[in-house]
């Protein structure tokens, strides 16, 4: 009868102790599943993370680089309204330098011929002369 007394209590907990390893056992699958996911969903979030610096990295490459390509485009455009500005000086020059190579001739006449055929004379009837030259290559 002791026997009995003991099976009778401990059968039940025998099938609680059971019906509790197998909710134990579900659990536990339950549990492990989620670990994978979470270690699934922690790569995932790592790579998210890389992905991030890299993409900030990027943004902020690209952010400098603007910067420096707007500072260079400022000093391209400063460099080429400066040669506009040399630009219209070499015309006036050019204009100047066709003015005197086609005076050239008759300075170079003046010249010789005020060194060679003035010299003994005096400087108010060497300017007399010079200007009556002038007049007469003039025309």
């Amino acid at each position: 009868e002791k026997y009995y007394q003991v099976e009778k209590r401990v059968r039940p907990r025998k099938a609680e102790l059971e019906r509790a390893v197998a909710e134990y056992d579900v659990a536990m699958n339950h549990l492990e599943l989620k670990k994978k996911e979470l270690e699934r969903l922690d790569s995932r979030l790592q790579e998210m993370r890389t992905t991030l610096e890299k993409s900030q990295n990027d943004k902020l490459r690209l952010e400098n680089e603007y910067k420096d390509t707007e500072k260079k485009l400022r000093r391209a455009q400063l460099i080429i309204s400066g040669l506009g500005d040399e630009r219209e000086r070499y015309f006036q020059q050019s204009e100047l330098q066709s003015k005197l190579l086609e005076n050239i001739l008759g300075d170079a006449l003046l010249s010789a011929s005020y060194f060679a055929y003035l010299a003994p004379f005096t400087q108010t009837y060497r300017t007399q002369l010079l200007d009556s030259w002038k007049e007469a290559i003039a025309t």
